[in-house]
């Protein structure tokens, strides 16, 4: 049986849901059923899967690339609906990100958890060949697709720079000149008020013409019960997608695809969940003195309650139950994004020239609380002694630290690009790729009341009360809103030559330059002492309010805590510190070399040298600048070269693929976000070597059995390092567990009419590390231990309908993504924290 994955058919919200029923409305119509024709035999067989990772059409077991690819109805049937769940069924695969928000794909432990707006993630992340710049866009539901392509190790030579830990390639179904309508509707409900509708058809217009569309309306309640509020349900999301896909073929040579999508979420974010790091000093009331709570060497168990603990603002914000949380401000994820493409591809007689051009815009809107105050209605037991003992203000609600987060994001892209014919001994690709982007990134932490200056523990310890005046992060927000603007040019050369008849040499090389201009980065402290609690600082309302503000630098030595004047540090102020000084040029070199050999029709093997880099960007972190004294730290371009053998092998009469690949890394200036006591900072680590495998299996048994699965198992180490407060030698690397495995069985029963799919999988990941140094209290995050199951039941004449019952996580596994402790700042860790819980629910679906 061959499934070419090109050309596969198959694969809240009140605005949406019309717009998915008009239109199956529209598609069923016009609609001409065509069987679906069954196998006879009862041998067991393997798909040979056909991918694009090198820009043409081939089998995934001869090109010399360790990848995975999962087609439509593998797809569905696993679940997969967003980014973060390909690592369920990827070994070495992992997702790194300090919120729910943004969310990055670590591969081989390869990748980034800045999220700051000017981030940009190791993995590249491609719809439909246009790159996806926008941190947030890879969070965005996946819908109506033909396929995903996960590529492991640099590709830079064919997909560009950011792409040092690999790309993940997802590709959208496409319409089809067959002169049919075809489509489905399929609905999904599920607990915690689960409602999913999805829709996607294609429409006839023409002999030459098609058009797609496909649309998904998402809604559920949140599975958090807020103490602070007694909102059972918090973290509600809600999302809404479309896209319209117009194919005109002008001539049989000629072909033009037109793309227009459109996305949109109204959610909140998911909370964490925060444990005090201070002890009580005999009345709670009395906020913490500034002593750990916690014994040397002791790591916190997120799961649990511990008596006796308490933030700065004296309070104790750890429960027993996962879902219990305590909200401290407002949490929005909204986002919006519009944008489109236009693909021109003509075949000629000694190539086939091709025009991608794209824009974006996406606007994202987001905040969470980082603080945790355990009391009904956000009253902190500080502010109660601050009013009853010390005759200030009455107590108001309070958020030790928020943030709050107002991006906007324009992008442009177009691409040329030459392809050889495919069956010359000599093929080549060449292209030229352009690439824009302005953004406005508004980013703030607010403070409330704190027991303890910012900046750390006082000496000698004992009731530090310093809310009026003794701490300049008290009651303060400090912000930035930068103008950041981005432009890139790259050509690039990819050949294959066939030295034997066996034997092929891969070449690639790609330019890359990269200017990334500031034209203005204005920072500064703002007053949060009449506001409203839940507050939210955006762009406009940060730039008015400080608008009168005096400068905050007034020597211009930064203010910095060592070396520096005070000046207007830590008070309200507000400074421009933009401009031509900030702007940064990247130009580098990346590509590849390999070998491959095809011993016989079932036996592939390769080894291959690539170099890939990730540029550097600026700092436009809200707490670096001369309003607080803390230098900004601009990161250099990040290279790494990597070292793979691998091979590829058809056995047992064709029903057992089994892959496996060795990889050695150097990678250097490898860029790293972390959240240390004090605060956030940026470093390049100056070295670090990786070295693992992967190996990875399809096997159709007999009975309608199918077993697939893999193990990936790596070894990171910090070999260089000028920094070993953020880095230490000898240590491993964050997000990079030491072994994953993942395990599909599927059991197909044939019935009369019908067709039943029995499918349970198991994903494992060990502990990472959560940092690149030893850190007390939260040294590594938790296992990954989960189970999912579905059954399909298909029916029907032509197989059209199809019910499905399914369970996700059905153990409950918990886990936190991430991890801080800013004991200093808010007196408390914080755990970013999984959902945790079984989600199970029943699918309809019917295709027409």
């Amino acid at each position: 049986m061959n499934t070419h994955l090109e050309s596969g058919k198959h694969d809240k919200s009140l605005r949406v849901r019309p717009l998915c029923a008009a239109i199956a409305l529209i598609l069923s119509s016009q609609a001409s059923l065509a069987q679906t024709e069954q196998s006879d035999s009862d041998e067991p067989a393997l798909e040979n899967i056909i991918v694009t990772a090198q820009k043409r059409s081939e089998s995934i077991q001869e090109i010399p690339i360790a990848m995975q690819a999962l087609y439509g109805d593998q797809l569905k049937k696993m679940g997969i609906q967003k980014a973060s769940d390909i690592t369920r069924i990827s070994p070495n695969v992992n997702i790194s990100g300090q919120n729910a928000a943004n969310q990055q794909i670590n591969i081989r432990g390869v990748g980034t958890s800045d999220f700051f707006g000017t981030a940009t993630g190791a993995v590249g992340i491609y719809m439909d060949e246009v790159t996806m710049s926008a941190p947030y866009l890879s969070g965005v539901g996946l819908f109506d697709m033909e396929r995903i392509e996960i590529l492991r190790g640099p590709q830079n030579s064919l997909f560009g720079r950011n792409t040092t830990g690999g790309a993940v390639n997802y590709i959208s179904n496409q319409p089809k000149l067959d002169g049919d309508a075809e489509g489905y509707i399929s609905v999904n409900v599920g607990n915690y008020g689960l409602i999913d509708l999805e829709a996607a058809g294609t429409l006839s217009l023409s002999d030459n013409a098609a058009l797609r569309l496909a649309a998904k309306s998402y809604q559920r309640d949140g599975i958090w019960n807020d103490l602070s509020s007694g909102d059972d349900e918090f973290g509600d999301k809600e999302s809404q997608s479309f896209r319209a896909t117009l194919l005109v073929e002008p001539s049989k040579n000629t072909q033009i695809t037109a793309n227009l999508h459109v996305a949109n979420e109204d959610s909140q974010m998911d909370p964490v969940r925060a444990v005090g790091t201070r002890i009580e000093n005999g009345v709670p009331e009395r906020g913490p003195l500034p002593t750990t709570r916690f014994a040397a060497g002791e790591q916190i168990n997120f799961e649990r309650y511990y008596p006796n603990t308490f933030n700065n603002q004296g309070d104790n914000p750890s429960t027993d139950d996962w879902h219990d949380v305590y909200v401290n401000h407002s949490q929005p994820f909204e986002m919006d994004n519009v944008g489109g493409y236009l693909k021109i591809v003509h075949d000629m007689d000694w190539a086939s020239f091709s025009s991608i051009t794209s824009y974006d815009s996406t606007d994202v809107r987001w905040g969470y609380d980082v603080g945790g105050n355990a009391n009904p209605g956000n009253v902190s037991n500080l502010s109660v002694f601050i009013h009853e003992q010390l005759g200030g203000p009455a107590p108001a609600p309070q958020a030790i630290q928020a943030i709050n987060q107002d991006q906007e994001y324009e992008q442009w892209s177009q691409e040329f690009r030459l392809i050889s014919d495919d069956d010359a001994p000599f093929k080549w690709i060449a292209g030229l790729y352009f690439f824009g982007e302005d953004a406005s990134l508004s980013q703030n932490i607010n403070f409330g009341i704190s027991a303890l200056p910012y900046g750390g523990p006082p000496a000698g310890g004992g009731l530090v009360i310093l809310a009026f005046g003794g701490n300049p992060a008290s009651n303060q927000t400090s912000f930035s809103v930068a103008e950041v603007e981005n432009f890139v040019w790259s050509p690039y050369v990819h050949t294959e030559f066939e030295l034997t008849d066996k034997l092929d040499l891969t070449f690639g090389l790609r330019y890359t330059h990269d200017e990334k201009r500031l034209p203005s980065l204005i920072v500064g402290n703002l007053d949060n002492t009449l506001r409203p609690h839940g507050f939210f600082w955006d762009k406009e309302n940060s730039l008015a309010v400080s608008a009168e503000y005096p400068l905050c630098d007034l020597d211009g030595d930064g203010n910095l805590f060592s070396g520096g004047t005070p000046d207007n540090r830590g008070t309200l102020c507000r400074q421009d510190i933009g401009g031509p000084q900030e702007d940064l040029t990247f130009s580098e070199l990346g590509g590849k070399i390999g070998l491959d050999y095809q011993f016989n029709r079932d036996l592939f093997a390769y080894a291959s040298l690539s170099r890939g880099f990730r540029s550097g960007k600026s700092d436009v972190e809200f707490i670096h600048g001369p309003h607080t004294g803390i230098p900004r730290q601009n990161v250099d371009v990040e290279i790494l070269d990597a070292m793979e053998v691998g091979f590829k092998s058809t056995l047992l009469e064709g029903t057992l693929q089994l892959n496996g690949a060795l990889f050695y890394y150097i990678w250097e200036d490898q860029q790293q976000f972390f959240v240390g006591p004090n605060g956030p900072d940026f470093v390049n680590i100056d070295e670090s070597e990786l070295k693992g495998l992967e190996l990875e299996f399809r096997w159709a048994l007999p009975a309608e059995f199918r077993l697939q699965g893999g193990i990936g198992l790596q070894d990171t180490e910090i070999t260089k390092s000028s920094d070993e407060a953020a880095a230490q030698v000898g240590h491993e690397l964050p997000f990079a567990a030491d072994a994953s495995a993942n395990l599909m069985l599927t059991k197909s029963l044939v019935l009369d009419n019908s067709v039943i799919d029995f499918q349970i999988d198991y994903q494992y990941r060990s502990s990472p590390k959560a940092y690149a140094t030893e850190r007390a209290l939260i040294d590594e995050l938790e296992e990954t231990n989960q189970i999912n199951a579905r059954a399909v039941w298909t029916f029907g004449d032509f197989e059209e309908y199809e019910v499905t019952v399914y369970g996700n996580n059905i153990t409950g596994d918990k886990r936190c993504t991430y991890k801080w402790e800013l004991t200093a700042v808010g007196g408390s860790a914080y755990c970013i924290a999984n959902e945790g819980t079984p989600m199970y629910g029943v699918i309809g679906k019917w295709r027409f």
